[in-house]
């Protein structure tokens, strides 16, 4: 049985201190393991390269800046911000048939 202060010391452990969610999106088969995501402001999405290829994540966003994981060896993750409201296309700068749609709101 837990008790009222064990869970709330786990419940602020486990909570991102600015309340942000993080999503996981896998990369495997060179594809996206989502077609789309909707999170809010200052969420982040974590890219995570499940696959036995290099990856690389770029995100466009609404005003069409640019975000660039670099090249991301298997087994590797990067992890993207999503600020401000809009819509983001994601893909990959290697497989360019790799896509993917934020919208953030």
């Amino acid at each position: 049985m837990f008790r009222p202060a064990l869970l709330s010391l786990f419940l602020l452990l486990v909570a991102s201190p600015d309340g942000a969610e993080e999503v996981v999106v896998h990369q495997k088969d060179k594809q996206f393991s989502l077609e789309t995501a909707i999170v809010k402001p200052g969420d982040q999405i974590k890219f995570l390269n499940d696959d036995t290829v290099s990856h690389n994540v770029l995100a466009t966003g609404p005003d069409d800046e640019l975000q660039n994981s670099g090249v991301q060896a298997p087994g590797e993750a990067t992890v993207i911000s999503f600020d401000k409201p809009g819509t983001y296309t994601i893909e990959c700068g290697i497989h360019p048939h790799m896509h993917m749609t934020v919208t953030v709101k």
